[in-house]
């Protein structure tokens, strides 16, 4: 037993698995000094703007009054705009260490985690050494997962833990074992738990295991392996919606995607169907959605009737607008992905430039690194990945105007497969100029 112990550790830090290994580290420590400069430098006051408000309020309501409960004071109602699991760790935090700012230290843990099952997952798709490195660097220095760890939002962490989904999925695929997409399965129920987005994961995870039958022979995902899946996916949405019934009586997993559609989608069709300022639409929309919420918060009976008139007016102008919707997406789509990653790109029009090249050169190296595996007979794992990393995509493209951290899944799905596209063109340009 000591002996095999021992045989499998040497294996595991064997010289040819160095690179697993040693760019976790590097990630956590680029990640861990980016959040210690953010404690240095920031009063807990100023970690608490935006979204993070509505993360930390909830979770103090947990540890002083054992509500998950949006606002300081009021009913101590189920909070309907955010999903239980950040509060929780924000809760635990307080608890543990008195302070909620030890929460943003879990953001280099998983930073490490997702940059081993990175190099893991260039290993199924047969990336070489040289893909290894550059994989390794991306993942230590991305703007937005760097950004974000030092706040406190779920982006960082949410992030992260795709990474790791994204490995079962095509281990899934790479061994037609059904086991993985269990595993896969269990890191998407984490991901539900930071966003209310994720909540729409499960039709994708069952396409994927549907798609590993059709690619065998045999049946390897068994009927009731895929129920199971159907069901593991589903539990946290299931839950939400009993508790939003209970405390508000409407049938909805989250109120926040209604208030996103409203605040973003539409502001977008006013912009580029009505020649409106998008800014504008966007105001007069979130402005009426701010005072609503409020008033909902504390009103169960105004919560149920502004829900539905709101739902009502969401779905009408989705099916009078269907092909506008269709094309916002798509427009929205390319936008994100066209877009630079980090906003002190903004800060001027040549940088904003700068910014804009870097994100087609991964575009085009993503290309590159599909092509690649591809054509080393690898097609599944090419619709696999692009199944993934578009649905991240479609998610980002009607939940906000611009915004690089909506779509850090995909972007850390896409640097596993650019640093393969990168390694390819390298690699052919040495060799012609040795030539």
């Amino acid at each position: 037993m000591h002996k095999r112990l021992k045989n499998r550790l040497s294996d595991l830090f064997s010289r040819e698995d160095t690179a697993i290994w040693i760019w976790p580290a590097v990630s956590f420590i680029t990640h861990l000094t980016v959040i210690c400069l953010s404690l240095i430098y920031s009063r807990p006051e100023e970690l608490l703007v935006d979204d993070s408000v509505t993360y930390y309020v909830p979770a103090k309501n947990i540890v002083e009054n054992g509500a998950f409960w949006g606002i300081e004071t009021g009913h101590f109602l189920w909070e309907p705009y955010r999903t239980i699991g950040y509060p929780l760790l924000i809760a635990a935090s307080i608890r543990i260490f008195g302070d909620f700012r030890y929460t943003l230290f879990l953001a280099a843990i998983t930073s490490a985690i997702s940059a081993l099952y990175a190099q893991k997952s260039l290993k199924i798709l047969s990336g070489n050494k040289s893909a290894s490195i550059i994989c390794g660097v991306l993942f230590a220095t991305f703007p937005p997962s760097l950004v974000y760890s030092g706040e406190l939002k779920t982006d960082a962490l949410f992030g992260h833990l795709s990474v790791v989904c994204f490995y079962f999925i095509l281990k899934a695929v790479s061994v037609k074992k059904e086991k993985y997409l269990y595993l896969a399965a269990l890191f998407a129920v984490l991901m539900q738990s930071l966003k209310p987005s994720m909540n729409a994961f499960f039709p994708l995870l069952l396409l994927m295991a549907l798609f590993i039958n059709l690619l065998s022979r045999q049946r390897i995902i068994r009927i009731r392996t895929l129920f199971a899946l159907a069901m593991i996916t589903t539990a946290m949405p299931l839950f939400s919606i009993a508790m939003i019934y209970r405390d508000y009586g409407v049938l909805t997993h989250n109120m926040q995607g209604v208030k996103t559609a409203r605040q973003y989608f539409m502001a977008n069709y006013y912009e580029l169907f009505e020649n409106k300022d998008w800014d504008a639409a966007r105001e007069i929309i979130k402005k009426q959605d701010i005072e609503n919420a409020g008033r909902m918060k504390v009103d169960k009976p105004l919560a149920a009737r502004v829900f539905l008139v709101e739902d009502i007016e969401v779905k009408k102008f989705l099916s009078d607008h269907y092909v506008a919707a269709v094309a916002i997406v798509l427009y929205q789509s390319v936008k994100q992905l066209l877009s630079p990653r980090s906003d002190y790109f903004y800060l001027s029009k040549y940088l904003k430039v700068v910014g804009v090249i870097i994100s087609i050169a991964m575009l085009v190296f993503f290309i590159f690194g599909m092509t690649v595996i591809w054509r080393n007979g690898m097609v599944s794992m090419c619709i696999v990945s692009l199944l993934f990393v578009g649905y991240f995509v479609f998610l980002g493209s009607i939940s906000a105007h611009v915004a690089s951290r909506l779509i850090i899944p995909s972007d850390l799905a896409m640097m596993i497969i650019s640093s393969i596209g990168i390694s390819t063109v390298t690699n052919r340009m040495i060799i012609c100029r040795t030539t």
